[in-house]
């Protein structure tokens, strides 16, 4: 199929209460302006019911160059959810919006649940994966990939961040290994231009800013009460 201005929907699992079509496309399709609903093979032997089905179900086999539109799949159930479910299973290039991606079940969640599984490569928009979501009234939103050339931002959260009141500017070296928690960080963090590695302890009550730290900081220990500038 080239040049599909529509989205391509395709919902593995049961459908209850649907209203409208089921339509299999197998084979191509090159500049139709009108609709064209083909089946090709039998229905024998349907051993379920299909009651009220108020919506279409277009299933496509094969390639689509040149797509306009959206392509979403769920795959498992789903259950009170107020946002969307997309997923993307595959390599992105030159997207210039989301890629959005659904693994497992969804239970009472308020947000939306975004999971990329590939690479992406020109990518305008934003990459978010999640795991399993419980009753989890925000984002969660996580990457596990490579990134080339991405505009939007790549948010990673592994462990817990706590009433960090300031903002964290010009970060030109690498932050690596902080296996303890940051709390009540009020003052804002810049120019850091080297590497920080291996900060075992906690850091706790950092109330003033701390500017251009240009070493190494190979700290094993904890680092409690920074009260004064560090500059």
């Amino acid at each position: 199929m080239d040049s599909i201005a529509g989205d391509i929907n395709v919902i593995v699992g049961d459908m209850d209460s649907i209203a409208g079509d089921i339509n299999v496309i197998v084979g191509d399709m090159d500049s139709i302006a009108g609709d064209m609903d083909v089946i090709r093979g039998d229905m024998d032997s349907v051993a379920g019911d299909m009651n009220s089905i108020a919506g279409d179900l277009d299933i496509l086999v094969g390639d689509m160059p040149d797509i306009a539109g959206d392509m979403y799949v769920i795959v498992g159930d789903t259950h009170a959810i107020a946002g969307d479910v997309y997923i993307l299973v595959g390599d992105t290039h030159a997207t210039a919006g989301d890629v959005y991606t659904l693994v497992g079940d969804t239970h009472a969640i308020a947000g939306d649940v975004y999971i990329l599984v590939g690479a992406m490569h020109a990518i305008a928009g934003d990459v978010y994966i999640l795991g399993a979501m419980h009753a989890i009234a925000g984002d969660v939103y996580i990457l596990v990939g490579a990134m080339h050339s991405i505009a939007g931002d790549i948010d990673i959260i592994v462990g817990d961040m706590h009433s960090i009141a300031g903002d964290m500017h010009s970060i030109a070296g690498d932050m690596h290994v902080i296996v303890g928690d940051e709390y009540f960080i009020l003052g804002n963090l810049h120019s850091i231009a080297s590497d920080m590695h291996s900060i075992a302890g906690d850091m706790y009550s950092i109330a003033d800013d701390m500017w251009f730290i240009a070493s190494d900081m190979l700290i094993g220990g904890d680092m409690y009460f920074i009260v004064g500038d560090i500059g």
